[in-house]
Order: structure tokens, then C-alpha cells, then sequence
């Protein structure tokens, strides 16, 4: 046998270096695909967690009110339970772009602790360390 040294043909080394590069970007692409398909899945996992802790603490409040509705004699109380009642019946339940939710949030929880100060009624919510993820 014979042992024949053939070079490479100079247009199959660029085509190839072409190649390589196309191939390289498809992989870098795959790559930063999956970790943004993951990313996505852990901001889904947040935003679920976050949205049944919030969830749980607007309903604390709702069954407080219709307790410190029927046991109250306070009409000023009374009046500012109903209005907070209606807020919690209107609350958003998807996400919508016109309502700044953490802020809501915020303002229901304040307007909660205002009437039970009102009431006398110890407002800690008792499931905190059980919602928090």
C-alpha cells in the first residue's frame, strides 16, 4: 500500500470553518434556549407561591370582616368593614396592567389593621410562616 498525502482542498477548510460557526451558534442557542425555557418555569413557580400567599392573606381578611360585621355595634366600623369587603370582592383576579397590585395589597392590608384597631380585634394574620415560600 501506498501511503499518498492529499491536502486538504482549500474550499473545503472554509466551508467547513463556515460550519463551524453556524454550528456553534446553533448550539450557543440551544444552550441559552434551555436556561431561559428554566428561568421562565422559576418565575412561574414565584409568581404562583406569591399569588397563594396573597390570596390566603386577602381571605384571612374577608372572613375577619364578616365576623367583625356581625358582632360589632360600631356603625362607623360597620361602614368601613362593608367598603374593605367590596374591595376584596373587586380585587383583581388575573393580571392586569391598569392595577398595581402590590400597592393594593398594601392598602387592604393597612385598611384592614385600621378597623380592627376599630373593633378590637387582634389583626395578625396567623398562617404567615406557613404562606411565606
Amino acid at each position: 500500500m501506498c501511503d499518498i498525502n492529499v491536502s486538504p482542498d482549500v474550499n473545503d477548510v472554509f466551508s467547513d470553518l463556515l460550519m463551524s460557526e453556524n454550528l456553534a451558534e446553533d448550539q450557543a442557542y440551544e444552550k441559552g434556549y434551555e436556561v431561559g425555557k428554566n428561568q421562565m418555569v422559576d418565575g412561574y413557580h414565584l409568581g404562583y407561591h406569591g399569588a397563594s400567599s396573597a390570596a390566603a392573606e386577602l381571605g384571612y381578611y374577608y372572613g375577619v370582616l364578616i365576623f367583625i360585621r356581625k358582632n360589632c355595634n360600631n356603625s362607623k366600623v360597620i361602614e368601613s368593614t362593608n367598603i374593605l369587603m367590596k374591595r376584596l370582592e373587586n380585587f383583581p383576579t388575573d393580571n392586569n396592567e391598569s392595577v398595581d397590585i402590590g400597592t393594593e395589597l398594601e392598602t387592604i392590608g393597612l385598611n384592614f389593621k385600621k378597623i380592627c384597631s376599630l373593633a378590637k380585634v387582634d389583626s395578625r394574620y396567623p398562617e404567615t410562616n406557613k404562606t411565606e415560600f
